[in-house]
């Protein structure tokens, strides 16, 4: 795992893992708080196989003079296992980015929300999703007709904040829909793809 600077942020890169049962990646975070304590390591995103990075929207990258310490973890997850890999975090300088983290204190995630990015897409996009609590997540997309094209995710999920990648290449241009379902939420929203 790299850490590196993204538009101020921290960036975290990895390279896939070579193991075809690996089937998401779980990231973890903890930091220094004023007081020189540490919060708990907490997972704070779950991507899926194919997304090799994260950018951290609460830090800043800042490796000579940065305020507090921040330490990253990324762990693949074996879906036929159920388990996870060895941790192995690793830490790096940065500056708070204060106005985030008066926000979003420890990251925390206080309703359903989803999103498409990019849309229009060609030919991929990423499907985010956060949840305020566990349930089983099912997640599929369809054509304008109504017709089912590809089912993204079917499995129960703990809450927090989670990616999937969307691929289009072998489907011709034209609307798609996602629809999500977990617990009481549901919600549905457009996608172009365009070639």
């Amino acid at each position: 795992m790299d850490t590196q600077s993204r538009t101020g942020y921290i960036l975290l890169s990895w390279n896939e893992h070579p193991n075809s049962n690996v089937s998401q990646y779980y990231v973890y975070r903890k930091y220094q708080k004023e007081d020189g304590t540490y919060t708990p390591m907490t997972r704070i995103a779950t991507l899926s196989r194919g997304t090799t990075s994260y950018a951290d929207p609460l830090f800043f990258y800042n490796d000579n003079y940065g305020d507090t310490y921040v330490y990253y973890d990324v762990r693949a997850y074996y879906s036929v296992e159920g388990t996870l890999s060895e941790p192995s975090p690793k830490s790096v300088k940065a500056d708070k980015n204060i106005d985030q983290i008066q926000t979003l204190p420890e990251n925390l995630i206080t309703e359903y929300k989803s999103s498409n990015y990019p849309n229009p897409f060609n030919p991929m996009t990423k499907i985010y999703y956060q949840l305020p609590e566990a349930g089983f997540v099912q997640l599929k997309v369809y054509d304008a007709l109504g017709k089912e094209v590809a089912t993204l995710v079917n499995d129960r999920h703990e809450s927090g904040a989670y990616e999937v990648l969307f691929d289009g290449v072998d489907l011709p241009s034209g609307m798609y829909i996602y629809s999500i379902k977990v617990n009481n939420y549901y919600e549905s929203k457009k996608m172009l793809l365009i070639k």
